[in-house]
């Protein structure tokens, strides 16, 4: 858009008093009334104007216009519509404000729908197994009728139990034959080469023994118990012999059974 002469004659003046000039008051119109003040402006300074562009500039006289430009006396420039515009110089950025104080707290926001139901979720992958439990319970079949020998043992019950702690348990009836009679029976718990526990029964056989049965035959009973902690899976054993009386003696319903625990306490 055309800039018209007053007002670049205008901003010639605002230039020559921030240069310290007398311009006069009415000096920013280009009339034959103008004071010597604006006629001084008019001296000291020229127009540039850019071949192209048509923008002017205004420079100091002693100061050279630039190659594509057309230097020009502001009569020249006021009577020249060829000129379009005035070059303006934007002033250096000034230096950022103070942060103003916070604002108060809005208040809350209204609650907002509850969102829609999601779909049910897959069903996960089954755990792994886990440990097995503190208690379980090994145990033998009871025995039959056994005939023990004097001085030898033999197995009447066995276990193999894999590593862990367990509390052992044997049972046995030994049983005498005669009605009338001395008879012994040892038996034990045993682990490899080594008795975990011993139980031993002696005892005389008459037909006046407030114990005997019906049919006069004698009968004890033998419990042993032992704790036994393995390393790796092991052999455990219920063993008799007959003792030093020379009556005979039956073994019956011999049986061995190994509870294995989580935690084994001796005191």
């Amino acid at each position: 858009m055309p800039v018209s002469p007053r007002i670049v004659l205008t901003l010639i003046a605002m230039t020559a008093l921030c240069l310290g000039l007398a311009v006069p008051a009415n000096a920013a119109a280009p009339r034959q009334s103008d004071g010597p003040g604006a006629e001084q402006v008019r001296a000291k300074y020229r127009v540039c104007v850019h071949r192209k562009t048509k923008k002017a500039r205004v420079v100091h006289r002693v100061k050279r216009c630039r190659k594509a430009e057309i230097r020009m006396t502001f009569r020249r420039f006021a009577n020249n519509t060829a000129a379009s515009s005035v070059e303006t110089i934007a002033g250096a950025t000034g230096p950022q404000g103070e942060q103003g104080p916070a604002g108060a707290q809005g208040a809350p926001g209204a609650q907002g729908v509850p969102g829609a139901k999601g779909d049910k979720g897959d069903t996960g992958v089954p755990g792994p197994v886990g440990p097995a439990g503190p208690s379980d319970i090994y145990t033998t079949t009871p025995g039959g009728d056994s005939t023990v020998v004097q001085g030898i043992f033999g197995d009447r019950a066995t276990l193999i139990l894999p590593a862990g702690s367990y509390l052992l348990m044997g049972q046995a009836r030994v049983i005498s034959p005669l009605a009338i009679g001395f008879y012994s029976v040892d038996c034990r718990l045993r682990h490899t080469a080594t008795d975990l526990a011993t139980a031993s029964v002696a005892d005389q056989v008459h037909d006046a023994d407030a114990d005997t049965v019906p049919d006069g035959i004698q009968e004890d009973n033998l419990f042993l118990s032992a704790p036994l902690t393995l390393g790796a899976p092991a052999v455990v054993t219920l063993r008799c012999q007959g003792g030093i009386l020379p009556a005979p003696a039956i073994v019956r319903g011999a049986q061995l059974t190994a509870i294995k625990t989580g935690n084994l306490v001796q005191q």
